[in-house]
């Protein structure tokens, strides 16, 4: 099948337009930086590439620009499609002047990508979009939305928890279709045109996916932007105004992105009265959104922690690109309370020397770190595929721009220079205090929107298993995404996303694909199972089974895996 390669900083961007291709059978790869773009590059081969403009660093026209002249590069002469969203009349006319051989403007439009997608592979079978029960066949893009009036953050709170006071504007008119599908406090969240945001991502399931992407690094992004905005870098300002454009249009947040716009135009002509006037309220829209959006998940069951690790012996990697008096004391300080700490660079080739090591590894940045975004990305890469823990010691300059390379999800802890080494040692021993606690428990995920059920079935675990719960696929995927469990307990019927999508879900995804899940549910009919046994579930178990029975299965279980 054909490679493609797609470029965005911005993860909601990727995600959506992964999403849309993923039945298409194309091989997908993407990269949230120059940087990492140019090292797939050079290995391998693509039949067509997207490139956002607007990235920090190198930007999309300087990567073509940089790859154009690598003699030798396999891909110096692969189509390229400028991604972004420049809407200016002249703005596919410049994109070609600069070496791009078309141009698709963002958010991007399923219906437009699939038939761009045809031209360029003919042979491939693209699904053509038919106009789904949420919509018209007018693109909800195109359509005008009435703004809302703005609400306080509290006010969002109580919007989002549906404990909406009486002055607060009435139910927004959807069609019975999308409240079946969406849950109401995110239908009457203000500032969200729900419709056009399932229009945009093409599901329900895909624009709640949408809406969690967009909702967790919220209040991170708009810290960067205030940060840009009091130093005074317009450039880098711009920038990360012109990427949440892209993302409000994802979830169909008009007005936030109405005002991403006037800012960003004023970043780029230079105008910056304008933003003095608008950066406060466009932060405080932005905040109060991605506020709104939150609340319904921190009310949940899934526990926020990070995994726990598992290794039995406390050896510590410590990162460090130069020799600095206060890693050498860190270092000491290490040893003399009893963990086993080896040093090395921050080279590739000193990281893959030592990966074997140990499964904690703390990196002290400084300076250097910009040059050396191959190692950061490679750290990233041990995390998730060896499970290992990272620790970044630095400034929040320093930290911010480790943020470009590594997320923020495979990062275990952050300690800002300067920092105090008693209450840094603390951490450390409840960190592997808690690892001993749990080392010898295997870890049940269930899944099921019958809270009552679930700690029932806790009850009858707990003191055999770690056992965590989610209400929802949603936080089941959330949860997933920073934690691996020895086999989840999965329900049928659940709003949403109901169980078997959420399975076929995990098995699509490296990383979760191989998770043992045994259904747990009260759905009994021919029907339903045999849709189940066809996704190759580990088990089918009813819900009528009693506490001894289910106790005796998981045993059995957790048993043969261990003699395989």
């Amino acid at each position: 099948m054909p490679r493609i390669l797609i470029v965005d900083d911005e993860e909601l961007n990727l995600s959506l337009v992964t999403n849309f291709l993923k039945k298409t059978g194309l091989t997908i790869d993407t990269a949230k930086d120059g940087a990492s773009a140019l090292k797939l590059l050079q290995e391998y081969k693509y039949e067509l590439m997207f490139f956002d403009h607007m990235m920090p660093g190198m930007n999309g026209i300087d990567l073509l620009n940089n790859l154009r002249g690598q003699l030798g590069n396999p891909n110096q002469e692969t189509p390229c499609i400028a991604m972004t969203g420049n809407t200016a009349d002249d703005a596919k006319a410049t994109y070609l002047k600069a070496g791009f051989q078309d141009y698709i403007k963002k958010p991007v439009q399923k219906r437009v990508l699939d038939k761009m997608i045809g031209e360029y592979f003919p042979d491939l079978k693209v699904e053509e979009r038919a106009p789904t029960k949420f919509s018209d066949d007018t693109a909800a893009a195109d359509r005008e939305v009435i703004a809302a009036p703005t609400m306080s953050l509290e006010e969002a709170k109580r919007a989002a928890r549906g404990t909406v006071s009486m002055d607060v504007p009435k139910r927004k008119d959807v069609s019975e279709a999308t409240r079946q599908a969406l849950p109401e406090w995110l239908i009457d969240t203000e500032g969200l045109d729900v419709e056009a945001g399932i229009q945009i991502n093409g599901s329900p399931d895909s624009y709640i996916s949408a809406i969690r992407i967009f909702s967790e690094s919220a209040q991170r992004k708009a810290d960067e932007i205030e940060d840009f905005y009091q130093k005074g870098d317009v450039t880098n300002y711009t920038i990360k105004v012109h990427a949440l454009k892209s993302s409000a249009g994802v979830i169909g947040a008009k007005d936030l992105a109405d005002q991403a716009t006037v800012l960003e135009t004023a970043g780029n002509t230079g105008d910056y009265d304008t933003i003095k006037k608008n950066n406060a309220q466009f932060l405080d829209t932005y905040r109060t959104l991605g506020e709104a959006l939150k609340t319904d998940i921190r009310g949940q069951h899934v526990e926020e922690e990070k995994e726990d690790v598992h290794f039995l012996e406390r050896k510590i990697l410590l990162i460090s690109a130069m020799e600095h008096i206060l890693v050498g004391g860190l270092e000491e300080r290490l040893e003399q309370n009893d963990f086993q700490c080896m040093r090395c660079g921050i080279t590739m080739e000193e990281l893959e020397n030592y990966q074997e090591s140990a499964d904690l590894l703390i990196y002290y940045m400084d300076e250097l770190l910009y040059k050396n975004t191959d190692s950061l990305v490679y750290l990233k890469d041990l995390v998730v595929e060896q499970d290992k823990h990272l620790i970044l010691i630095g400034t929040r300059t320093e930290y911010d721009a480790a943020l470009a390379s590594i997320p923020e999800s495979c990062i275990t802890k952050w300690v800002e220079r300067p920092f105090d080494m008693d209450r840094f040692l603390i951490f450390l021993e409840k960190f592997y205090r808690e690892d001993a606690k749990k080392d010898e428990k295997h870890k049940i995920l269930i899944v099921d929107d019958d809270e009552t059920y679930m700690e029932l079935i806790k009850a009858w675990l707990e003191d055999r298993y770690d056992v965590v719960m989610a209400s929802s696929g949603l936080l089941a995927i959330r949860w997933l995404a920073r934690n691996k469990p020895d086999l989840i307990l999965l329900d049928y019927e659940m709003p949403i996303t109901n169980g078997p999508q959420l399975l076929e879900m995990l098995k699509s995804e490296a990383g979760t694909d191989n998770i043992p899940v045994m259904f747990l549910t009260g759905k009994q009919d021919k029907g339903s199972i045999m849709r189940v046994l066809n996704l190759k579930p580990t088990d089918y178990i009813l819900k009528t089974i009693d506490r001894g029975s289910l106790l005796e299965k998981l045993d059995m279980f957790f048993k043969a895996r261990r003699l395989l």
